[in-house]
Order: structure tokens, then C-alpha cells, then sequence
């Protein structure tokens, strides 16, 4: 592996636990404040929408 495709890989590895941290904080303001969640992000949030007590409005 070369010096470059390692550099892409940990920034992509650094994004992906950067959106993981965003949709963590959004369900948990949701959760404490009641709130409801507007998201895009089907494959990752279906299954605690069915599991947990907050309202997703899905934009896509």
C-alpha cells in the first residue's frame, strides 16, 4: 500500500466516525429534548426508529 492510498484511507475512516458522532449527538438532543430527528440516513437509523421513542421525518 503506498503512502497516499494510506493518507485516503484514514481520512476517510476519519469522516465516517465523524458523521457517526453527528447522528449520536442528533438522537441524543432528540431523545432528552423530545425533538424530532430529520434525516437521510435510512440504512443507519431504521432500526432505532423502530426501537426507540423518537420521531424521525425522513427527507429522502
Amino acid at each position: 500500500m503506498r503512502k497516499s492510498e494510506v493518507n485516503s484511507i484514514y481520512i476517510l475512516d476519519s469522516c465516517a466516525l465523524i458523521a457517526l458522532i453527528k447522528d449520536a449527538i442528533a438522537l441524543a438532543a432528540a431523545s432528552v429534548f423530545g425533538g424530532e430527528l430529520l434525516t437521510a440516513d435510512h440504512h443507519e437509523l431504521d432500526k432505532i426508529e423502530q426501537s426507540e421513542k423518537i420521531q424521525f421525518s425522513w427527507i429522502r
